[in-house]
């Protein structure tokens, strides 16, 4: 179990204290250990001070492996091509390299598409066919009251729009609020 599932990685300062403060759970007290400080974990730190402990035993297989083939585990760096040869030979594969994309100096970063999708028409609401009735209808500046424009519109929408709810009187009102002020303003 050279490479498992945890990453075998430099232990912690907080891995380092609990291995300099307590001993591995697993192991009992002996007389052995009279020059040992170390005390038992509290019930709450096992779990932790097992992983550290076992955090450690992977590094420590990982250096005797680099030692056993010749590398200095302590150097800053190891040849690329002994490695990826040794590596082979043990394992019968070459480890996985991360891919990083290339990405010249002062290049800028491609952003990705959006897919283009076709513009849908707008669906028609009552309003829109209550304005585009009103404009049929002609009641742009015709001085009538709302209650009068709703007598208007009604029959009409019944007539052009056969099957469809009839409209609230605020939906009235509001379609022909927007109405009068939309031809007002382009009238003047």
């Amino acid at each position: 179990m050279l490479f498992p599932e945890e990453p075998v990685r430099c232990l912690t300062k907080r891995d380092d204290w609990l291995i300099d403060r307590y001993y591995p759970p697993a192991r009992r007290n002996t007389a052995l250990d009279v020059f040992d400080d170390r005390i038992p974990a509290p019930k709450e730190l096992i779990a932790e001070v097992d992983r550290a402990y076992f955090r450690q035993s992977l590094q420590n297989e990982v250096d005797e492996w680099f030692k056993r083939r010749g590398f200095d585990p302590d150097g800053l760096t190891i040849p690329k091509h002994p490695f990826e040869a040794v590596f082979q030979a043990d394992f019968g594969q070459l480890p996985p390299e991360p891919v990083k994309p290339l990405v010249e100096k002062g290049a800028a970063k491609a952003k990705p598409r959006k897919p283009t999708t076709p513009a849908k028409k707008p669906k028609k609401t009552q309003r829109t066919r209550l304005i585009s009735l009103m404009e049929e209808i002609g009641l742009a500046k015709s001085g009538l009251l709302l209650h009068e424009v709703r007598e208007k519109v009604r029959p009409q929408f019944q007539k052009t729009h056969r099957g469809l709810k009839l409209p609230a009187d605020s939906t009235i009102d509001r379609a022909y609020g927007k109405y009068a002020s939309a031809t007002d303003t382009s009238a003047e």
